[in-house]
Protein backbone atom coordinates (compact mmCIF):
# COMPACT_ATOMS: atom_id res chain seq x y z
CA UNK A 1 0.00 0.00 0.00
CA UNK A 2 2.62 2.42 0.12
CA UNK A 3 2.47 5.12 -2.48
CA UNK A 4 -1.20 4.53 -2.26
CA UNK A 5 -1.91 6.44 0.75
CA UNK A 6 -1.19 10.31 0.92
CA UNK A 7 1.80 11.47 3.85
CA UNK A 8 -0.37 14.54 5.70
CA UNK A 9 -4.09 14.64 6.20
CA UNK A 10 -6.27 16.56 3.29
CA UNK A 11 -7.54 19.52 5.32
CA UNK A 12 -8.30 23.28 4.79
CA UNK A 13 -5.33 24.70 5.77
CA UNK A 14 -2.96 22.21 3.68
CA UNK A 15 -4.94 23.12 0.68
CA UNK A 16 -4.16 27.41 1.80
CA UNK A 17 -0.84 26.66 2.49
CA UNK A 18 -0.60 24.41 -1.24
CA UNK A 19 -2.33 27.47 -2.37
CA UNK A 20 -0.14 30.43 -1.10
CA UNK A 21 3.09 28.14 -2.13
CA UNK A 22 2.03 27.18 -5.95
CA UNK A 23 -0.37 30.25 -6.85
CA UNK A 24 0.35 33.23 -4.37
CA UNK A 25 1.06 35.87 -6.70
CA UNK A 26 -1.99 34.76 -8.68
CA UNK A 27 -4.66 37.10 -8.45
CA UNK A 28 -8.59 37.19 -7.15
CA UNK A 29 -11.22 39.21 -8.54
CA UNK A 30 -13.99 39.93 -6.99
CA UNK A 31 -17.31 42.35 -7.29
CA UNK A 32 -18.23 44.56 -4.13
CA UNK A 33 -22.18 45.46 -3.39
CA UNK A 34 -21.12 48.70 -4.81
CA UNK A 35 -20.41 47.29 -8.21
CA UNK A 36 -16.82 47.94 -8.18
CA UNK A 37 -13.68 45.13 -8.33
CA UNK A 38 -11.36 44.03 -5.62
CA UNK A 39 -8.10 42.64 -6.66
CA UNK A 40 -6.48 40.60 -4.06
CA UNK A 41 -3.63 37.57 -4.37
CA UNK A 42 -4.19 33.98 -2.99
CA UNK A 43 -0.85 34.72 -0.68
CA UNK A 44 -2.91 37.82 0.76
CA UNK A 45 -6.12 35.60 1.08
CA UNK A 46 -4.50 33.04 2.71
CA UNK A 47 -3.00 35.80 5.19
CA UNK A 48 -6.07 37.12 6.12
CA UNK A 49 -7.83 33.59 5.98
CA UNK A 50 -5.49 32.57 8.97
CA UNK A 51 -5.76 35.76 10.59
CA UNK A 52 -9.47 35.71 11.00
CA UNK A 53 -9.42 32.53 12.75
CA UNK A 54 -6.87 33.45 15.25
CA UNK A 55 -9.05 36.90 15.71
CA UNK A 56 -12.13 34.56 16.02
CA UNK A 57 -10.48 32.30 18.81
CA UNK A 58 -9.20 35.80 20.49
CA UNK A 59 -13.13 36.83 20.84
CA UNK A 60 -13.14 33.85 23.07
CA UNK A 61 -14.49 31.04 20.75
CA UNK A 62 -13.68 27.36 20.79
CA UNK A 63 -13.23 24.93 18.86
CA UNK A 64 -16.30 23.12 17.43
CA UNK A 65 -18.40 26.77 17.77
CA UNK A 66 -20.45 27.69 14.94
CA UNK A 67 -19.58 31.19 13.28
CA UNK A 68 -22.33 32.42 10.47
CA UNK A 69 -21.82 34.70 7.73
CA UNK A 70 -24.31 36.57 6.36
CA UNK A 71 -22.11 38.61 3.63
CA UNK A 72 -22.35 38.93 -0.59
CA UNK A 73 -20.06 37.00 -2.77
CA UNK A 74 -17.11 39.14 -2.28
CA UNK A 75 -13.26 38.69 -1.00
CA UNK A 76 -14.28 38.86 2.36
CA UNK A 77 -17.09 36.30 2.68
CA UNK A 78 -13.87 34.29 0.77
CA UNK A 79 -11.56 34.60 3.35
CA UNK A 80 -14.44 33.96 5.87
CA UNK A 81 -15.02 30.68 3.93
CA UNK A 82 -11.44 29.80 4.67
CA UNK A 83 -10.13 31.26 7.62
CA UNK A 84 -13.49 29.98 9.91
CA UNK A 85 -12.82 26.47 8.74
CA UNK A 86 -8.94 26.69 9.49
CA UNK A 87 -9.79 27.87 12.97
CA UNK A 88 -11.82 24.85 14.10
CA UNK A 89 -14.93 26.76 13.91
CA UNK A 90 -17.74 25.41 11.79
CA UNK A 91 -19.16 27.40 8.90
CA UNK A 92 -22.52 28.44 8.59
CA UNK A 93 -23.55 30.47 6.04
CA UNK A 94 -27.20 32.33 6.60
CA UNK A 95 -29.57 32.56 3.43
CA UNK A 96 -30.02 36.32 2.75
CA UNK A 97 -33.12 35.40 0.86
CA UNK A 98 -34.83 34.11 3.58
CA UNK A 99 -37.29 35.38 5.83
CA UNK A 100 -35.94 36.91 9.51
CA UNK A 101 -38.00 34.18 11.21
CA UNK A 102 -36.08 31.44 8.98
CA UNK A 103 -32.78 33.05 9.71
CA UNK A 104 -33.97 33.34 13.69
CA UNK A 105 -34.38 29.57 13.56
CA UNK A 106 -31.83 28.57 11.69
CA UNK A 107 -29.11 30.59 13.42
CA UNK A 108 -30.60 29.24 16.84
CA UNK A 109 -31.04 25.72 16.11
CA UNK A 110 -27.24 25.90 15.03
CA UNK A 111 -25.83 27.33 17.66
CA UNK A 112 -24.13 29.98 15.80
CA UNK A 113 -22.08 32.59 18.72
CA UNK A 114 -20.50 34.66 15.91
CA UNK A 115 -21.89 36.20 12.60
CA UNK A 116 -20.01 37.65 9.99
CA UNK A 117 -22.36 40.47 8.10
CA UNK A 118 -22.14 43.10 5.61
CA UNK A 119 -23.14 46.51 6.48
CA UNK A 120 -26.04 46.51 4.13
CA UNK A 121 -27.30 43.20 5.57
CA UNK A 122 -27.66 45.10 8.93
CA UNK A 123 -31.06 45.86 8.96
CA UNK A 124 -31.91 42.17 8.07
CA UNK A 125 -29.49 41.04 10.99
CA UNK A 126 -31.34 43.43 13.83
CA UNK A 127 -34.83 42.22 12.51
CA UNK A 128 -33.61 38.72 14.21
CA UNK A 129 -30.83 38.46 15.89
CA UNK A 130 -31.74 39.63 19.79
CA UNK A 131 -33.84 35.68 19.25
CA UNK A 132 -30.30 33.81 18.86
CA UNK A 133 -27.40 33.14 20.78
CA UNK A 134 -25.40 35.21 18.87
CA UNK A 135 -22.60 37.01 20.60
CA UNK A 136 -20.22 38.29 18.50
CA UNK A 137 -21.36 40.53 15.62
CA UNK A 138 -18.65 41.06 13.16
CA UNK A 139 -19.29 43.92 10.32
CA UNK A 140 -17.14 43.36 7.66
CA UNK A 141 -16.91 46.75 6.61
CA UNK A 142 -15.95 47.35 10.42
CA UNK A 143 -15.13 44.83 13.25
CA UNK A 144 -14.10 41.99 10.77
CA UNK A 145 -11.46 44.65 9.41
CA UNK A 146 -10.42 45.62 12.45
CA UNK A 147 -9.78 42.17 14.11
CA UNK A 148 -8.24 40.97 10.43
CA UNK A 149 -5.97 44.22 10.15
CA UNK A 150 -4.76 43.91 14.01
CA UNK A 151 -3.52 40.35 13.59
CA UNK A 152 -2.30 40.63 10.25
CA UNK A 153 0.05 44.18 10.36
CA UNK A 154 -0.01 44.48 14.14
CA UNK A 155 3.18 45.18 15.56
CA UNK A 156 3.93 45.24 18.92
CA UNK A 157 0.26 45.44 19.49
CA UNK A 158 -0.26 48.15 16.67
CA UNK A 159 -1.69 48.40 13.35
CA UNK A 160 -2.12 51.27 11.33
CA UNK A 161 -6.01 51.53 10.07
CA UNK A 162 -6.56 54.51 7.06
CA UNK A 163 -3.49 56.25 8.73
CA UNK A 164 -4.62 55.67 12.08
CA UNK A 165 -3.04 53.60 14.84
CA UNK A 166 -4.32 51.16 16.86
CA UNK A 167 -3.67 49.76 19.90
CA UNK A 168 -4.79 45.99 21.02
CA UNK A 169 -6.85 47.71 23.86
CA UNK A 170 -8.19 50.59 21.88
CA UNK A 171 -9.65 47.63 19.75
CA UNK A 172 -10.67 45.64 22.55
CA UNK A 173 -12.82 48.80 23.66
CA UNK A 174 -14.08 49.20 20.33
CA UNK A 175 -15.11 45.72 19.59
CA UNK A 176 -16.91 46.14 23.30
CA UNK A 177 -18.48 49.56 22.46
CA UNK A 178 -20.22 48.16 19.30
CA UNK A 179 -21.57 44.70 21.04
CA UNK A 180 -23.11 46.97 23.73
CA UNK A 181 -24.89 49.01 21.16
CA UNK A 182 -26.15 46.53 19.21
Amino acid sequence: MNGLMMDYQLTLPTLLSRAETYNGAKEIVTRLPDRSFHRTTYAETCRRARALAVGLAGLGLQRGDRVATLCWNHYQHHEAYLGIPCGGFVLHTLNLRLHPNDLAYIATHAGDRAVIVDRSLLPLLQQFVDRTPIEHVLVVEDEYEDLVLFIVGGKGGYVERDGKVVSEEDLAKRLAMKEMQS
